[in-house]
């Protein structure tokens, strides 16, 4: 059995000769045997400093196995000779399975043979050094990005263009480009399949952007996290509803007077904040989010008795079918009907019956509270946040 840890190799005899220990490193830990010694079980110690490693024996040898914080991925062994602790530092549960192999072995009461022991002979002595995530502060400092990143942070590095080199990570799963000056983000963005958190806090995409990129395809099955706080924007797109994984959204600190009227939608959306903007309603779609966090204070919310206009409206065939197709919960795509159609739909009023209504401008408006009993933390001040609805033909007087 073979996992992957920062150990740190501390010599319980260095203190009285006042010397210190080794920095923790990037290592391999393996237990098993030497061919031809199967009752022999060796722990193999491998850094990238020496592929080879060192074996400890483990036959009589333990003085203790420490776990109080194996939750959190650490543990220490504690060999008698020699006499040093391997503080081991990583993943809680390759590593809870690494020490309950080697418990076993201790206990003597599962057999050898069933026990994941690794033939140490065959052990590679080479230890993997391509980085999984990488954080830069300054563009001097831009390499050539390893392909096996799974995670990039650039911060403050004056970024105004988006680096074409990042779309070649086919790995990278969360990308923190926040407190930058970036103005837009690439179509080509859907050339990242494993993108699940998306950061750009504090840049300048309200200014330019079109938000064309939220159209990305890949975007739609793969982003769970989006931050947009303090990126001066005054309008979110429609599409923004078609990320259908999408569990937080931060909008925090931008321009907003509304929300696209999809935003309820978003079936997986278990976070939502929107705080220091300019809303004046939530749209009438949100009575089906189920949300477990939500802030919604120091906006420009409307008086839940105002009254929009109430005048009942002609409805044409466009109208009607728009209804049905939602009503009926017919699928429709840009692949079946054209895209202005898709963006109609997808623009819809609610009434508060559920009902879809069109045209979506609300008329009428309630206290948000109302639809926010099951979220666990709720952020709203002295305010009063509203809702928008709809009134639909049933309810229209």
């Amino acid at each position: 059995m073979r996992i992957s840890a920062s150990v740190e190799i501390s010599n319980r005899l260095l203190p009285s000769l006042n010397l210190g220990n080794r920095r923790p490193e990037k290592s391999y830990l393996s237990i098993g045997y030497l061919p031809g010694q199967k009752e022999k079980v060796f722990i193999l110690h491998q850094t990238i400093r020496n592929g080879h490693g060192v074996k400890y024996k483990v036959n009589d040898n333990i003085g203790g196995i420490f776990v109080k914080f194996i939750v959190e991925g650490k543990a220490t062994l504690r060999f008698k000779e020699p006499p040093v602790d391997l503080i081991i530092k990583g993943e809680p549960k390759p590593l809870s399975n690494f020490l309950q192999v080697l418990k076993q072995f201790m206990d003597k009461k599962v057999p050898l043979k069933l026990l994941q022991l690794s033939n140490l002979a065959g052990a590679s002595s080479k230890v993997d050094t391509k980085p999984v995530k990488l954080v830069l502060k300054q563009k001097k400092e831009f390499p050539i990005f390893p392909r096996a990143l799974e995670t990039l942070q650039i911060n403050e590095a004056m970024m105004k263009k988006f680096d074409c080199k990042i779309l070649r990570l086919q790995k990278l799963k969360i990308l923190n480009l926040a407190d930058n000056c970036l103005e837009d983000i690439p179509n080509e963005i859907d050339l990242l399949p494993a993108l699940e958190e998306l950061h750009l806090a504090k840049n300048k995409i309200g200014e330019k952007s079109k938000f064309t990129w939220l159209s990305s395809q890949t975007l739609r099955l793969s982003l769970i996290h989006l931050d947009l706080r303090e990126n001066c924007i005054s309008f979110i797109p429609q599409e923004i509803c078609r990320l259908k994984n999408l569990k937080n959204l931060l909008l925090d600190k931008n321009r907003l007077q509304h929300l696209p009227n999809g935003l309820g939608l978003l079936s997986k959306l278990k976070k939502l904040s929107v705080s220091h903007n300019l809303l004046e309603w939530m749209p009438g779609s949100c009575q089906f989010l189920r949300l477990n966090t939500v802030d919604v204070s120091k906006n420009n919310w409307k008086d839940h008795c105002s009254r929009g206009n109430r005048l009942r409206a002609v409805f044409n065939l466009v109208d009607i079918s728009a209804v049905a197709v939602l009503k009926h919960r017919i699928e429709f795509s840009e692949e079946l009907i054209p895209r202005t159609l898709v963006c109609y739909l997808e623009n819809a009023g609610y009434c508060s019956c559920g009902i879809p209504v069109f045209p979506s401008r609300p008329n009428k408006f309630a206290p948000l509270d109302r639809f926010l009993s099951a979220a666990e933390r709720v952020f709203v001040l002295e305010e009063e946040p509203v809702i928008g609805f709809c009134t639909c033909f049933q309810h229209s007087t």
